[in-house]
């Protein structure tokens, strides 16, 4: 048998109390690519397209776009309030993700076909695809972003997850829309014909890269069902939490600045540079440095902290906007130079990207510190059952569950005994200890018992009488190591 080395996790309502496997990981990242491969094409293209491409008036856009930043801002509140409301047999996450990417893709494919409108009639068109496109694509990314804290309580482990996704979006919005966006424009027929094609395409990918994500996702959560939360609890939730409040504010304010840039940019070396090609060399250098961001993100809070990282994250981005500046007043045609600024700036955004994933998973930790005291109202673990008595006493003995934050053994109020099903195993050594990880499904078929004690030498309680009837095992007679002969 198997000697119980494992150290079960604390956590709320958690996917993986501890390590999050690596197929659950890297899916789940996978899915980022296709859902910033659309978001790109809208925050790089769109703006050009309504313009240049379908001819809605200039200063309508404008307009447009400023009055639907407003309202996605109550929009994503809502949302999050649908989706922490959400009770399903696939958990909260899971249908929303599925409803919100297929209604999405299929008016992000209306927003960019030409239904040959003109003067008024084309205005509403694009103000109504545009911000009917912002509020669909939030059903889905809410949800998608909301998964990270719920995958694993384990902070450094958190850390690691929220990279990845980061990069796979990177290199879909910056890397092949921004970047290759306008040769792919080109390739595919140029004009409103590439626009069209380029959308379907991305829409395509979009769908299949959130399926992957969804069927690898587990159905379900660990932990208790929470509290219902309506719209008036979620003010009071941000009013409560001061450190909720300057994070939003400083991730906003932020976004809305790399958005503005970004959002000008086409126009920027179309018409400032007289030479839209730049535009590529300025996006993939620039992409590329951003995934760099966060990659060595982990490695840049370890060094110095995450407060340093982030005071990095905004001081580089204006570094280089200082660069491109000088450079569009100097030298405009200069490609060096540009692709210079795009570096700087973009390895500036990729550690705000790592910065603000994790901080806003902290923040809603900090909310529960505040009070002045650490409640948990559930933990799970997964472990060795190391002995069962005739009478259906259990023992799973070398230590009890701990709180994974305080490292502190945890009261027990009540507990229940869950048959789990191993996906992995961790050899232990000397100075490190063995892991156990395993997925466990909370429901009712799959209860073994109840724990009646947690205690420093191990966790013990009562099986069920079914136990006996599945495991009709024989008892093995114990005694104490001085009676052996």
């Amino acid at each position: 048998m198997l000697k119980n080395s494992t150290q079960p996790a604390g956590g709320g309502n958690v996917m993986y109390p501890g390590k999050v496997p690596g197929k659950v990981k890297y899916t789940f990242a996978f899915g980022a690519l296709g859902k910033d491969m659309i978001y790109g094409m809208i925050a790089t293209f769109s703006m050009i397209y309504f313009t240049d491409i379908i001819k809605v008036a200039p200063a309508f856009i404008g307009i447009m776009f400023f009055s639907a930043k407003i309202w996605d801002a109550f929009n994503d509140l809502f949302m999050g309030m649908l989706v922490d409301n959400t009770r399903s047999r696939f958990g909260k996450f899971i249908p929303w993700l599925t409803v919100g990417t297929l209604i999405n893709a299929f008016v992000f494919i209306i927003l960019f076909t030409d239904f040959h409108l003109s003067g008024i009639g084309l205005c509403v068109f694009a103000a109504v695809a545009y911000v009917l496109w912002g509020m669909t694509y939030t059903i889905m990314d809410i949800p998608y972003w909301s998964i990270v804290p719920n995958l694993t309580s384990d902070p450094h482990e958190r850390e690691k997850v929220s990279v990845l996704p980061r990069i796979f979006a990177s290199i879909g919005q910056s890397l092949i829309i921004a970047g290759f966006g306008v040769q792919i424009i080109k390739g595919l027929g140029g004009g409103y014909t590439g626009y069209h094609r380029f959308a379907l395409i991305i829409a395509a990918t979009f769908i299949f890269t959130i399926a992957v994500t969804v069927i690898n996702l587990p159905k379900k959560q660990v932990g208790k069902k929470a509290e219902k939360v309506s719209f008036k609890d979620i003010f009071s939730i941000i009013k409560r939490n001061d450190q909720l409040r300057w994070a939003v504010a400083l991730i906003l304010l932020y976004n809305v600045g790399i958005q503005l840039i970004m959002g000008v940019a086409t126009y920027y070396f179309a018409y400032v540079c007289n030479n839209s090609s730049m535009l590529s060399a300025f996006m993939i250098s620039a992409s590329i440095a951003e995934v760099v961001g966060l990659i060595i993100f982990p490695k840049v809070t370890k060094m110095l902290s995450r407060k340093k990282a982030f005071l990095m994250a905004c001081i580089l981005p204006a570094i280089g906007l200082l660069i491109l500046l000088l450079t569009g007043i100097f030298a405009p045609q200069n490609i060096v130079l540009t692709v210079i600024a795009g570096v700087i700036v973009k390895t500036g955004t990729g550690l705000e990207l790592g910065c603000a994933t994790v901080f806003l998973a902290d923040v809603v930790d900090y909310g529960e510190y505040k009070l002045g005291i650490w409640v948990r109202d559930n933990a799970q673990g997964v472990g060795t059952m190391t002995y069962v008595a005739e009478q259906g006493h259990f023992g799973a003995l070398g230590h009890g569950i701990n709180d994974v934050d305080t490292s502190t053994l945890m009261d027990l109020g009540e507990g229940k005994l869950y048959h789990t099903e191993i996906i992995g195993i961790t050899r232990g050594s000397s100075g490190s200890p063995g892991e156990l990880t395993g997925f466990i499904e909370y429901d009712d078929r799959n209860v073994m018992g109840r724990i009646l004690e947690n205690t420093v030498r191990g966790i013990f309680g009562e099986c069920s009488p079914e136990i006996f009837m599945e495991n009709p095992n024989e008892y093995m007679e114990l005694c104490l190591k001085q009676d052996i002969k």
